[in-house]
């Protein structure tokens, strides 16, 4: 069975878990290799399985990278995760949307798109300014954090403190209608203590770490940590209601004021972060349950 972890051109010989899983793939007898989703050269054809690892870069050519998934889908290529979950959730106002529909708490988001097929958006204004004056005014001088709703790696992630700080930003992400729109949220001051990622493999919960996105202004590594009881209640909370099998899953969650909230489910190409774990025994078995979690899903399709 050809298996094929897939990542980018810019990133194929540098992620080191990417790399590790192919060695533990072929290890277990698949015909596995890294390949970039963005070469021209490469062919899809009679590649059978592809997980999904590295391919960030992907929220700068979105109709490219729409392209290569439908071609997986004419070819009968198995995906991991499963190729409607990735779609799903590469739109992150569907995924809060999905969030709150199960009762999990989130960021407090304004949704500003052209795009009126998604549920709970409003249209943009002229400016930053006017739209949170029409929405949300309580944030016109409190720090915001403008996204894109297509977004990886913190492309085009910024906190700014004012509205007239973020207008470039928002005009050009609310323009760009490949990238479905830009969301607004409250910069969350219990960021600078860092979120928390849960990362699940297979189905189960594999570590924690503690990271510093860039919005903080840190420079600091993740570090693996041992969550709080009520902050891996939640994670878990969250894992259950996925409800189909994923070879991988990272949820990120954060204090607010008023208590823990869920800032995204990464299902597409999250770090898992197998490097912060503070010994090569932990690294070592969650690699091998990715490998097996991978396995046991093809090999049944193999028989």
């Amino acid at each position: 069975m050809t298996l094929a972890v897939a990542t980018s051109l810019r990133y194929r010989r540098i992620v080191r878990e990417d790399q590790w899983l192919v060695v533990e793939l072929q290890r277990r007898g698949h015909q596995a290799r890294l390949a970039a989703w963005d070469d021209p050269s490469e062919d899809w054809s009679n590649t059978e399985h592809v997980v999904f690892r590295s391919v960030w870069g992907y929220q700068d050519d979105v109709p490219r990278f729409s392209g290569w998934l439908d071609e997986l889908e004419r070819n009968g290529t198995r995906t991991f995760n499963p190729l409607h979950m990735i779609r799903d959730n590469i739109f992150k106002d569907c995924q809060l949307a999905w969030l709150r529909r199960n009762g999990i708490p989130t960021i407090d988001t304004l949704v500003v798109s052209h795009d009126e097929a998604v549920q709970e958006r409003v249209e943009p204004g002229p400016s930053l300014e006017s739209t949170l004056e029409g929405h949300r005014p309580e944030w016109l001088d409190v720090p915001v954090v403008i996204k894109p709703i297509i977004s990886a790696s913190g492309r085009d992630t910024m906190r700014v403190d004012n509205a007239a700080e973020g207008e470039e930003l928002f005009q050009r992400i609310v323009d760009d209608h490949a990238r479905r729109g830009a969301l607004v949220q409250p910069f969350i001051p219990g960021v600078a203590d860092g979120e928390l990622s849960f990362i699940f493999i297979g189905d189960a919960f594999s570590h924690c770490v503690r990271r510093f996105p860039g919005v903080t202004f840190e420079r600091r590594k993740a570090v693996a940590v041992t969550p709080a009881p009520e902050a891996m209640a939640l994670a878990e909370q969250v894992f259950r209601i996925i409800g189909e099998p994923t070879a991988y899953a990272r949820i990120d969650i954060v204090r607010a004021p008023d208590g823990l909230r869920v800032m995204e489910v990464e299902l597409v190409e999250p770090a898992l972060f197998l490097g912060s774990l503070d010994s090569t025994y932990r690294r070592r078995a969650a690699l091998h349950r990715l490998r097996d979690a991978v396995h046991a899903e093809v090999e049944p399709r193999a028989a």
